[in-house]
């Protein structure tokens, strides 16, 4: 079938005189398909993080066989971020994340990059089916560079356990690990995703008496261009995306792709 969206966000950064800097953000989406009602969906999240100043310069790079690379700095940041979301089959699911570790920026080839590496906490809450909620940690790290105004390179990893919060959670303690990488060159976005989840009990018996695993990988190539209508720039876009999920457990394999168009202002 098909589908309408509408996404609403905010966003502010504050550099202090000191060098730090403070980021707030808040998004609301709203998706729903006169094809199912089950496909409505209504989230909304609200976080923060802060970046301190250089606590650490590792020094000049050139006088070690590496011109490339000039003056790489170091600091810490701290996030927080919550996230509520229901949809039309009834699922009600709440999050709260924090993250906590070290920031970099440093020049390579010319390019400004950035990169993050940190540990990550959340509290998951499935209101509508409880026995499913779960405690994550892991790890996290990001890298972005870029080389130019309309260039973004972009790649980050992330890797955790999902503990249960009852005992009874079918398949028990599930390892996660994903990966992203997106790039942005001109009007022209592409991006790959993928991650992997494996329990480590039996998730049913009825099912199989293998633990359950689930690697998923999802795609998107999106074109972007400045419109005008009524006086008024307007960022169109268009794109076609896909995804591919594969278990060993059949209930939980399943493929969705197909085109989209998106028209959206920023003030």
């Amino acid at each position: 079938g098909n589908y309408s969206r509408a996404d609403a966000g905010w966003s502010y950064a504050k550099p202090t005189e000191e060098g730090h800097l403070w980021q707030w953000w808040a998004q609301a989406r709203d998706r729903a398909s006169p094809a199912s009602a089950e496909a409505a969906l209504r989230q909304a999240s609200v976080g923060a993080e802060f970046k301190s100043r250089t606590l650490l310069g590792l020094g000049d790079k050139s006088q070690s066989g590496l011109p490339q690379i000039a003056q790489p700095q170091m600091g810490v940041y701290a996030l927080a971020q919550a996230v509520a979301m229901q949809g039309g089959s009834g699922i009600n699911f709440k999050a709260q994340t924090i993250g906590l570790g070290l920031h970099g920026q440093f020049v390579l080839l010319a390019t400004k990059c950035e990169t993050k590496l940190g540990g990550e906490w959340q509290e998951r809450n499935l209101a509508s089916n409880a026995i499913l909620s779960g405690q994550y940690a892991g790890l996290a790290a990001q890298w972005v560079c870029q080389p130019a105004a309309n260039t973004v390179w972009l790649a980050s990893v992330s890797s955790g356990k999902d503990k249960p919060v009852n005992p009874l959670r079918a398949g028990s303690v599930q390892n996660e690990t994903a990966a992203r990488v997106m790039a942005k060159v001109g009007a022209l976005q592409a991006e790959l995703e993928a991650d992997y989840k494996k329990d480590s009990r039996i998730y049913s018996v009825l099912l199989s008496e293998r633990s359950r695993k689930i690697a998923r990988v999802g795609a998107r190539l999106e074109w972007q261009n400045t419109v005008a209508l009524q006086g008024s720039n307007y960022q169109a876009q268009m794109g076609y995306q896909w995804s591919l999920q594969k278990s060993n457990l059949q209930l939980f394999a399943q493929q969705n792709h197909g085109p989209y168009i998106g028209l959206s202002k920023a003030w």
